[in-house]
């Protein structure tokens, strides 16, 4: 009997524990989902920009000035980092860069840039974040173009890209990026730049790809993932009322890491073959090379070099031998009598020859929060005769200050009050970063600091 007792007390108590968890876990979960469903409700505020309020102006250098520009309607307020280039000017020169110069790189850039003047003459003065870039694998979107080398060729949808020639000349247009290359009076296609999806067709890999092909990396899965979701909440504790950011898919990293790690166990056996460059690069323009060296295992890939790996659906007499020389040509789907040497990717266009109207829904991009929400921005544009360039980033939202992020109309408004030509948005949110005098302006609070970015573009001196 008391065995009985004991044991009816005993459940008694488990099931007032059971309960007791249910009761809290449900809680936890309502809350969870009414927080959830608060951060979908978004304020959207309407600002048509009558008036503005200059806050700073500066000379950086002759050629390159800075402007902080309040623009709204008296009562709020869109806050506006400009810097103004002249594109002709002598002793300045637009850049793009890769961080960590390797195409799986990411870095921020208040640290790429310090890092940068501190071991260079050729210090830069101004700089912003360029295009979107996959998760995980850190590559950037769309069109790619670093001093005449490709990093990426193929257009993402139907999205913009800001390509500029070898005089200067910037165009903005849905561009696309054809390879290919002639060996003994035959033609072959290029199909992947620095990567391969699968052990089929032929990649070309610059000094982007790393200094071997396949360039190896040491780290870890666990630690790779340890560090993508530490990177993901230090900048998901830095986006302050942007409280939109997608949550951090485990499964996806895992999926999209050990893809990149089979990628390279494909082109380990692959054969391969080196190439010496014998002049500069350039889009729409042929450019030769040497072949010095054929490997059928990893292959070295210094600077001034590539290697072109052929696939298994090509014959082995395809392979060209020791010294052949093939002849290189990546060419735009349009302006195909201009050499560019510059680019980046970005969506929508904002302004079309005047006419400043977004164009999200024609360049494929449907996302309710990518259009209509007020966030943190960075765009691209230059003035009808493509003697200016403006690097422009609007701040995020402080509604204390009365001062909002701006959505895609909001761009197209503001790009309308500066006149601008032609412009393009680059990736925003927490990504948009304004580096000036070593700084971000986009974090007042922390201006030593930003999301860790795939592409960078800026001026600096000759």
């Amino acid at each position: 009997m008391q065995y009985k007792e004991k044991f009816n007390f005993t459940a008694k108590f488990l099931l007032i524990i059971f309960f007791s968890f249910l009761i809290i876990t449900n809680n936890s979960e309502a809350k969870h989902k009414k927080k959830k469903k608060r951060h979908k409700i978004v304020r959207i505020v309407n600002i048509n920009i009558k008036k503005s309020q200059l806050l700073k102006e500066q000379q950086i250098a002759d050629g390159l000035e800075y402007k902080q520009i309040l623009m709204g309607n008296g009562k709020c307020w869109f806050n506006v980092h400009i810097a103004e280039f002249d594109l002709h000017n002598s002793k300045l020169k637009l850049f793009i860069s890769k961080a960590g110069e390797n195409i799986n790189d990411l870095e921020s850039l208040p640290t790429y840039v310090n890092d940068y003047n501190s071991t260079h003459q050729d210090s830069i003065l101004i700089s912003v974040n360029g295009n979107f870039w996959r998760a995980y694998s850190n590559s950037p979107i769309g069109p790619t173009i670093i001093d005449g080398e490709v990093l990426e060729i193929n257009k993402h949808k139907n999205w913009s890209s800001f390509f500029v020639d070898s005089a200067d000349v910037p165009f903005i247009d849905n561009f696309g990026i054809s390879g290919s290359f002639v060996l003994n009076n035959r033609k072959y296609n290029i199909n992947f730049i620095d990567k391969r999806y699968d052990s089929s067709g032929i990649s070309y890999y610059n000094h982007f790809a790393g200094d071997t092909i396949p360039f190896i990396r040491t780290t870890a899965t666990a630690r790779a993932l340890e560090s993508a979701y530490n990177q993901w909440q230090i900048e998901l504790s830095d986006m302050g009322e942007d409280s939109t950011e997608n949550p951090f898919d485990t499964v996806s990293f895992m999926n999209t890491f050990k893809a990149s790690e089979r990628e390279k166990s494909i082109e380990q056996n692959l054969p391969k073959v080196l190439v010496k460059l014998l002049e500069p690069q350039a889009i729409n323009k042929t450019f030769c090379g040497i072949v010095s060296k054929i490997k059928h295992s990893a292959i070295e890939c210094p600077k001034n070099c590539v290697v072109v790996s052929f696939g298994k659906d090509l014959p082995d007499d395809v392979l060209p031998k020791i010294n052949d020389t093939l002849k290189f040509t990546f060419e735009t789907n349009s302006e195909q009598d201009h050499r560019f040497v510059l680019g980046v990717s970005g969506t929508p266009r904002i302004v079309r020859k005047g006419n400043a109207k977004q164009e999200a829904k024609e360049e494929g991009n449907f996302g309710k929060r990518f259009i209509y929400y007020q966030l943190p921005r960075t765009l691209l544009g230059y003035n009808a005769n493509k003697t200016k360039m403006y690097f422009i980033t609007i701040e995020g939202t402080n509604s204390k200050l009365k001062q909002y992020g701006a959505n895609l109309n909001d761009l197209s408004k503001i790009a309308k009050y500066l006149k601008l030509y032609d412009a393009m948005n680059l990736d925003g949110g927490g990504s948009s970063t304004f580096i000036f005098e070593g700084k971000n302006l986009m974090r007042k609070y922390d201006p030593t600091s930003s999301r860790k970015i795939s592409i960078i573009v800026g001026v600096k001196k000759k």
